[in-house]
């Protein structure tokens, strides 16, 4: 298995340039060239906004995992 892995944003899963997060290293937007941040929970993002949706969907797995029989659904 030789493959060329990728970064990929957590919130919208746009193709980053750079290795992936848990390789190390940093990623950058491609169409801007920035330094993309990293996710609270791991995991690179490309904006202020995907960063927000990466954080609602953790906590909506996290509250799933909680709950697994919807009692609070």
């Amino acid at each position: 298995m030789n493959e060329e892995q990728e970064a990929e944003c957590r919130g919208c899963g746009m193709k980053l340039i750079g290795k992936p997060y848990h390789l190390g290293g940093g990623a950058r937007h491609p169409k801007t060239n920035e330094q993309c941040s990293v996710s609270f929970w791991g995991g690179y993002v490309c904006s202020d906004d995907c960063d927000r949706s990466a954080d609602r969907k953790q906590k909506q797995s996290i509250d799933r995992y909680n709950d697994p029989i919807g009692y609070y659904s």
